[in-house]
């Protein structure tokens, strides 16, 4: 079972994926970062019901750590090198249905401005392999 503290790194993990797949082309547009938003209200706060320590649900935890990266700017590779950190980690608290998710919404986040590119393709196929996918 996991706990709330493996949730809420998840949570953040999972916002250095997002970032880096936002990042991918080296720039991030404002389409992203409202689609990251989205994503967040939609697919994660509703999962699982952890909270951080001021009492929010923890899946803003997502929105939070993106803030944070996009004005830290890391490269899109170490931010992915830190989700996929998390995966090799935490094997058995990613379901099939959690990583189902994961692909899905990434993949949403990389069809958010102007469809797919090239540099995102390699990240959501690179993500798929990290995932077992």
């Amino acid at each position: 079972m996991a706990t709330k503290q493996t949730w809420k790194t998840f949570y953040q993990r999972l916002a250095y994926l997002y970032y880096a797949i936002a990042k991918a082309d080296e720039k991030i547009v404002p389409e992203e970062i409202a689609r990251v938003r989205e994503i967040v209200r939609k697919e994660w706060v509703s999962l699982e019901t952890t909270e951080d320590e001021f009492g929010s649900d923890a899946a803003f935890q997502i929105e939070i750590a993106f803030d944070w990266l996009v004005e830290q700017k890391p490269s899109a590779e170490k931010a992915l090198e830190k989700f996929e950190h998390f995966v090799e980690e935490h094997p058995d608290f990613l379901t099939r249905k959690l990583k189902q998710r994961i692909l899905d919404t990434s993949t949403s986040i990389a069809d958010s401005f102007h469809g797919t590119n090239k540099l995102e393709e390699r990240l959501l196929e690179r993500l798929g392999t990290a995932l077992g996918k």
